[in-house]
């Protein structure tokens, strides 16, 4: 058995970034990961532009008393050039382009305006203000968005006022998803005795979209070797990544372990010294990443997010990203028991992490409330009330 840490460690070695590229429009870019470095087309702004409505002139003139004519007026989107003169004023807007005369704006609060003129009060005025220059947030060619950038509402925004229509981006991989046990059933039918809903598909598959990876298929297979085999074998050859739930244990009927050893799939590590999630898999088989997760539904959510979520952000250009974690103190005293890893679902609350009840590993209801989840380093024995503790925030 391998350390949470060790095991984050071969999995970082291994995958590699293997993504290939595609374009996408900025419409449809939403959620993709940047494959090249941007550099901007143009200057942001690409004009001298009014930060403020209110009124343009010249600095000089301001030392001489009286009205200023108002010679003109600038709105936004004007592409008339106005061309001061001495000792007049433009009527100008928000995000019009200022005249090259002009070199101070007075804002519309600090003037009166009356039959065609302008006064404006007595008080000190700074050469330059609420005027941005060419190039104030961008220059033209200087370096905008770096590769590996998540595609945000955000960072789509400033790409588009940069006027760039399409970009490259990760081709992200194809995943699937297979549940094994002769106990599973399909949400929608009735159960007879001794079978359980199948939920682990639907909540990695899920959890995989609300990541950004939108590209799943789901699988079911009985607890029969040959179809076992059968089915790992065409799933691996269809996707970039396999999730496979329940089956890895050592038990009679766990035929998973058995069948990625004939398929010769490379085993990177298997079983880590964590609760839940011990049994976890990690392995290639040809081309196809492997991760077989434990068949208990919290345990395999638990290394979702721990294992798979940073793995599949590697493989898109993201770097190892893991869940964001942050340190709070926990409410309560909390005494581990044995020496394995533990991670408990909490809830935030008043500036505290709160354990929840329900933290086996075949319990969701946990999840409904939880902010995310503590960690203990298998190390540490008792966390004392009040002491920082590590907290995985969920994705939301």
């Amino acid at each position: 058995m391998i350390s949470v840490e060790e095991a984050k460690s071969l999995i970082q070695q291994t995958i590699s970034l293997t993504a290939n590229h595609k374009k996408v429009t900025l419409i449809d870019a939403l959620g993709e990961i940047l494959a090249e470095d941007l550099y901007a087309p143009i200057a942001l702004p690409p004009f001298r532009q009014s930060a403020m409505d209110g009124y343009g002139v010249r600095f000089e003139d301001l030392s001489h008393q009286g009205d200023f004519t108002i010679q003109a007026i600038v709105p936004a989107g004007s592409t008339e050039k106005v061309k001061l003169q001495a000792g007049k004023a433009v009527r100008i807007f928000t995000g019009a382009p200022v005249p090259d005369e002009v070199d101070t704006i007075i804002i519309q609060e600090m003037a009166e305006e009356k039959d065609g003129k302008v006064a404006f009060e007595d008080r000190p005025y700074r050469m330059g203000q609420n005027i941005r220059p060419v190039g104030e947030q961008i220059e033209e060619g200087d370096f905008a968005v770096k590769k590996g950038q998540r595609l945000t509402p955000e960072v789509i925004s400033f790409i588009a006022s940069l006027g760039v229509t399409e970009l490259e981006v990760y081709q992200k991989p194809s995943i699937g998803i297979l549940a094994n046990g002769d106990e599973l059933m399909p949400i929608g039918y009735p159960l007879s005795y001794g079978q359980i809903y199948e939920s682990n598909t639907i909540g990695l598959k899920h959890a995989l979209h609300q990541a950004g990876y939108t590209s799943t298929e789901s699988y079911h297979t009985l607890d029969i070797q040959e179809e076992v085999i059968q089915r790992i074998k065409e799933a691996s050859e269809k996707h970039d990544f396999l999730l496979l739930s329940g089956g890895i244990s050592v038990g009679d009927y766990d035929y998973v372990g058995t069948s990625l050893d004939y398929l010769g799939c490379e085993k990177i590590f298997y079983k880590v010294k964590q609760k839940p999630g011990k049994p976890l898999f990690f392995g290639k088989l040809n081309d196809c990443y492997v991760f077989a997760l434990p068949g208990n539904p919290a345990a395999a959510l638990t290394c979702f997010h721990e294992y798979v979520y940073p793995a599949l952000n590697q493989y898109c250009g993201l770097g190892f990203q893991q869940l964001q974690t942050i340190k709070v103190p926990i409410a309560t005293e909390y005494h581990k028991k044995g020496d394995r890893a533990q991670f408990l679902k909490a809830t935030l609350r008043d500036g505290k992490a709160h354990l929840l009840q329900g933290q086996a590993s075949s319990m969701l209801r946990a999840f409904t409330e939880a902010s995310g989840y503590i960690y203990i380093p298998k190390e540490q024995g008792i966390t004392k009330e009040g002491e920082l503790v590590e907290v995985r925030l969920l994705l939301r």
